[in-house]
């Protein structure tokens, strides 16, 4: 979604729907939790290859995104299991 401020004459762009969790957002959710956000995620990369491949996903860095948020949910669980 774009915003054009023509006041400001710059656009301004909103993700609305994809909103990045923060890493203390993670640390507060328990391991049941974490495993479920970790399956949707694994399952929105995968989504997200098949839309690239096929040419239907217009946010390609949505990906390299959901694989941080990926390695940030693992990072917790490793912590928690130790």
């Amino acid at each position: 979604m774009r915003i054009y401020l023509p006041a400001v004459g710059r656009r301004i762009h909103a993700n609305i729907t994809n909103k990045k969790m923060k890493k203390i957002d993670f640390k507060t959710k328990n391991e049941g939790e974490l495993q479920k956000l970790l399956t949707e995620k694994r399952e929105a990369v995968r989504a997200f290859r098949f839309g690239i491949s096929g040419s239907r996903t217009k946010n390609v860095k949505a990906g390299h995104d959901l694989r941080k948020e990926i390695a940030r949910i693992l990072t917790v669980l490793n912590t928690i299991k130790k």
